[in-house]
């Protein structure tokens, strides 16, 4: 009997002992949520396409992209090489196929109160795991299967972190790009160091990726629990400022937008009743928001300064 009570009081000490640990780890979970909102521009524009003649010519007529993207979340390990995390039995996590060169998740009808095709991470810990990226891989679907269009990285837990409590929500546009291996300009050789061989993360000349990011804790604060709890409310939560001003102010240019309302232009066939002047507003201004991210993106990418034709 002295022994099992002995043994008992030493169970407890330790469950005390890792109690606190066990509390701060589950604090530091967090979890990532990526809504995948659309892409434009897959294909480069042409000017005049019906009266090109060479292409008419060659029978070079691009068909109509149909994509899907494949997401995943990877840690960098010191040797260069990548480890795949898993969320619920999988590695990777993928989009509905979508048609058009400029395809958007958030007017799918499944997705309007999402805002985009969400996609989640496990959970994570940055400060133990403190190289992790998400990767948004872009493939064409055609004749002769899927082929590789481009991708995205985002870094999560190193420069301008995504774990950060204070900025939780993020809404970006990034250019696409494409890995190209590095040869030396003599021998032509592709390089290869410690870490294996050398690739070269290039943008393409065209195409465009808009992605919101969310980073929700496990545990959260009595605050935390106020706040949103998808990306798309969060957007709209920032915007709320600028939905209560008496005027809205185009963000280029600080022009005073026209905040007209007639309801009769605002019924859409699949509803009965016409959308209210503040879901109308809220349209317009989150329009006006993604112009302003979207030129950064542009005039912020390589292709745009020269660097890449």
């Amino acid at each position: 009997m002295v022994d099992e009570a002995q043994r008992t009081v030493e169970e407890s000490q330790a469950r005390m002992a890792v109690g606190p640990l066990m509390t701060e780890a589950l604090h530091r979970a967090e979890q990532v949520e990526v809504v995948l909102v659309e892409m434009r521009h897959l294909r480069p524009p042409v000017v005049q396409k019906d009266v090109d003649v060479q292409r008419a010519a060659w029978g070079a007529v691009q068909p109509e992209k149909n994509c899907l993207v494949s997401f995943r979340l990877v840690n960098k390990r010191a040797d260069g090489s990548e480890e795949e995390l898993m969320y619920r039995g999988s590695k990777l996590q993928f989009s509905p196929q979508m048609a058009g060169d400029n395809p958007c998740w958030a007017d799918m009808k499944e997705n309007k109160t999402s805002g985009g095709w969400v996609f989640k991470t496990p959970q994570i810990d940055p400060t133990v795991q403190t190289n992790l990226e998400l990767v948004l891989e872009v493939k064409n679907s055609g004749v002769g299967g899927q082929t590789r269009h481009g991708l995205v990285r985002v870094p999560v837990t190193t420069s301008d972190s995504l774990c950060d409590a204070n900025r939780p929500f993020r809404n970006m546009w990034r250019p696409l790009c494409e890995e190209k291996p590095v040869f030396d300009e003599k021998s032509g050789i592709q390089i290869v160091d410690d870490k294996g061989k050398v690739f070269e993360t290039v943008p393409l000349k065209s195409g465009e990726m808009h992605i919101m990011t969310l980073w929700t804790p496990t545990t959260q604060t009595e605050r935390a629990k106020r706040l949103p709890k998808s990306a798309k409310a969060w957007q709209m939560y920032e915007l709320k400022s600028k939905l209560s001003q008496a005027v809205i102010r185009e963000p280029v240019y600080d022009i005073q937008a026209r905040k007209t309302y007639n309801p009769n232009n605002q019924r859409e066939p699949r509803y009965p009743f016409p959308s209210t002047r503040y879901d109308t507003s809220s349209k317009h201004v989150e329009k006006y928001e993604g112009f302003r991210m979207y030129l950064e993106c542009t005039t912020a990418s390589p292709r745009w300064r020269g660097g890449s034709t």
